[in-house]
């Protein structure tokens, strides 16, 4: 007989693939735990702007806040190629590296790529994609842009 505890067997994907990470090395990589919300802001933009690159993994091929969180804080998201010519994505490919089902099984080489990056483009790079962000993609921009279509459309004095 059988006896079910709720407690999952610690032979889970998942603890095999954190697993295989700290085989090869990649022991700071980490599944989130939910606490980065419980954070305070400073801490987590503190978080963000002490890495150069950051591997950002959607739930449904979306287009996630992280990339942005990444860019605006300076440093180089690395993202899935699916998204390559994702209209938000597509005028963002020059600071954003594309990972495929390799770089997952091997990131050290992708990784790098994107450190390197960060490197050669410098503090200059950091403000450029900072820039970028902030006057085309920010909630500001956006909204700006929605009213400015609205009063287009509609001709309402005082949207814009």
């Amino acid at each position: 007989m059988i006896k079910k505890t709720g407690k999952r067997n610690n032979n889970t994907r998942k603890d095999k693939i954190l697993l295989n990470m700290r085989y090869k090395n990649l022991n700071k990589v980490k599944l989130v735990d939910g606490s980065y919300h419980d954070r305070p802001m400073l801490d987590r933009f503190t978080e963000w702007c002490s890495h150069k690159s950051h591997w950002v993994v959607p739930v449904l091929n979306d287009v996630p806040i992280r990339v942005f969180d990444s860019l605006i804080t300076g440093g180089i998201p690395i993202i899935p190629r699916s998204l390559k010519y994702h209209k938000d994505i597509i005028n963002l490919s020059d600071d954003i590296l594309f990972y495929d089902y390799e770089d997952i099984q091997n990131p050290q080489e992708i990784t790098e790529k994107a450190n390197n990056l960060f490197d050669e483009r410098g503090i200059q790079g950091v403000l450029d994609r900072h820039y970028k962000v902030l006057y085309n993609y920010h909630v500001d921009s956006r909204v700006e842009s929605i009213l400015k279509a609205i009063h287009d459309e509609y001709g309402i004095p005082g949207l814009v």
